[in-house]
């Protein structure tokens, strides 16, 4: 695995989030909602403010300030989300709130407590089984446990295809190394999301796609997909990241620091400046590379303060990059993989083990 993958890109498609805002408005109780998640926590809040019992606007309430915290990553917004989710379960048991907070504890890299919610979604609503988007989330916690056994069971008990059953399978054979099978998969997911006039879905589809050859080292390969995303979602953030993962795969390491540092302009995010450190130092530039290392390190501790985890592993690999602080960076590892083991966590043991 490079070591410009990372858990961005992870944190994006965690537990079915990004499908999730993408596909899942019918499963909300109240009218459609208006597009971002300004406009939607303005909405539903307004909804709240008239009725403080309307139990499915604080679901989606909570839905919309995790799609916030993952643009912004802030954790201030994640533990509103919680918050909201959990006044919705308080006045009403339902299947939307079991739902969100197994995107919610995916997201936040609390894969045991994912699947458990999930679970309980699927054991409120009618049909027998998962359904395809909280299977979907079941296989994503299972595989960030590592427990790709697990999460294959859950796929073998899915029914008809569909665009979340096949990106299950899609994030299923990659994490098993199955890089034509979960190309496969992603492709029928971007022809699902074309047929119900889903772009953005479409698009992340697409950039899945591009994500399987780009880590399996053949950029050219990624390349057409990445194009597609590129032409299908203008201005779309995880394409603009394997955008910049190409650049570097083919050695054009200025025009992805261009790339990332756009992306900045937008939101600030600790993984982007981890890349640019790791960029930057190896191109000899030790004071950029240095205020880079501080930004991340400062924005993944924030979140630990705030009593989050899910930036453990991303410190960790961190420190390792700079061979700086490798006692804590250790511990830091350790405690990560007490949550998450998967590919990236183990990735960064094996850095962590090549230190002396």
């Amino acid at each position: 695995m490079s070591v410009f993958r990372s858990l961005f890109i992870r944190r994006l498609a965690a537990a079915g989030l990004f499908l999730s805002a993408l596909l899942s408005a019918a499963c909300t109780r109240t009218a459609p909602p208006p597009e971002g998640f300004e406009r939607k926590l303005a909405y539903y809040g307004g909804i709240i403010a008239k009725n403080p019992d309307h139990y499915p606007a604080h679901a989606s309430l909570a839905e919309a300030y995790l799609e916030k915290a993952r643009k912004t990553s802030d954790p201030a917004y994640l533990a509103m989300a919680r918050e909201h989710v959990k006044r919705s379960i308080a006045i009403q048991p339902n299947y939307q709130a079991f739902k969100v907070f197994a995107l919610i504890q995916g997201f936040a890299h609390r894969f045991s407590e994912s699947i458990e919610w999930a679970n309980k979604a699927s054991a409120s609503s009618a049909d027998v089984g998962p359904d395809p988007e909280t299977a979907s989330i079941l296989v994503d916690g299972y595989l960030g446990l590592g427990e790709s056994d697990k999460a294959k069971e859950v796929i073998d008990k899915l029914g008809d295809e569909s665009f979340y059953a096949s990106a299950a399978k899609g994030h299923y054979f990659k994490a098993i190394g199955n890089n034509a099978e979960a190309a496969d998969e992603f492709q029928k997911a971007s022809r699902f999301a074309l047929m119900q006039n889903a772009s953005e879905a479409q698009a992340w589809a697409e950039v899945m796609t591009a994500g399987v050859w780009l880590d399996s080292g053949d950029p050219d390969r990624a390349s057409p997909f990445l194009e597609k995303a590129e032409k299908i979602s203008t201005g779309n953030k995880a394409a603009a990241i394997h955008r910049a993962e190409y650049l570097v795969a083919k050695g054009k390491t200025e025009d992805a620091l261009t790339v990332y540092r756009s992306l900045l302009k937008k939101a600030d995010d600790g993984e982007i400046h981890r890349r640019m450190f790791v960029l930057l130092r190896k191109m000899d530039r030790t004071e950029e590379a240095a205020a880079h290392f501080k930004e991340a390190e400062q924005l993944f501790r924030k979140a630990i303060n705030a009593g989050e985890i899910y930036t453990l592993g991303e410190l960790a690999q961190l420190l390792c990059d700079a061979g700086e602080r490798l006692g804590e960076a250790r511990k830091l590892s350790n405690e990560n993989l007490k949550y998450k083991r998967d590919k990236q966590a183990l990735a960064t043991e094996k850095c962590l083990a090549s230190e002396k």
